[in-house]
């Protein structure tokens, strides 16, 4: 069960992801794996490292990525969220707090998913269709630009 967040950082982590945030369902050797992955420069990792802790989920992780002349390097930091249980917790926090870019539409495909892929136990034998289904639509929606409703 998740903790309960403050309303301000549940606002601002919609807003964040609402820019920032990637919603993926990723096919790996006999399986699917969801996650939610927001990247930004290194010195936005306070930034992130609030909100983990703030939300009690996932991890930031830091790096580089190097420039085409390998002279110059960019530091970046990444929060990851992909534990099954912290998926859920995820889902229920952007249920509470909405999204309202296009993402909004990536998240609930992803939501889906993340409820298809939490009934599904380690080492259980699995029908895959349904994540593949939702995996191959996050793909159409993410190339798909028109406008949505709101209510």
């Amino acid at each position: 069960m998740r903790r309960a967040i403050d309303p301000e950082v549940g606002y601002r982590l919609a807003a964040l992801a609402d820019g920032e945030g990637c919603f993926s369902i990723a096919r790996t050797k006999r399986s699917f794996v969801c996650s939610f992955i927001i990247k930004l420069r290194a010195d936005d990792a306070p930034f992130l490292e609030t909100m983990r802790a703030n939300t009690g989920l996932g991890v930031v992780r830091y790096g580089d990525s190097w420039t085409g002349d390998g002279a110059a390097r960019n530091p970046w930091a990444r929060w990851t969220i992909e534990r099954k249980s912290e998926c859920r917790d995820l889902v229920a926090i952007f249920d509470e707090y909405p999204l309202w870019s296009r993402k909004a539409e990536h998240f609930s495909v992803w939501r889906e998913a993340v409820i298809v892929w939490s009934t599904i136990q380690a080492g259980e034998q699995a029908d895959w269709s349904e994540l593949d289904a939702l995996y191959r639509r996050l793909r159409l929606v993410r190339t798909y630009a028109a406008p949505m409703e709101r209510a």
